[in-house]
């Protein structure tokens, strides 16, 4: 089941700046990686989005500038 959760996240990431831990839960694998930018043509940051699954399911990571967000979780 997919939920919103839409709350900041404790992120730790590798050297090349993937996720590696989610809110003290280990990254087991990144399933996808990608730029969002068509914000930007209203004045938001670019935000990279993550999907990566954990022992806790499946998690979308949003990172804009320098802050990480739990945006949705499904089990």
């Amino acid at each position: 089941m997919s939920r919103l959760v839409n709350q900041p996240a404790s992120v730790v990431t590798n050297p090349e700046g993937a996720p590696c831990w989610v809110n003290s839960w280990e990254v087991l694998h990144v399933h996808s990686f990608h730029r969002e930018w068509i914000g930007a043509l209203e004045g938001e940051p670019e935000r990279d989005i993550w999907h990566v699954e954990t022992a806790r399911g499946i998690l979308e990571l949003h990172r804009v500038r320098e802050s990480w967000l739990l945006a949705r979780a499904e089990d």
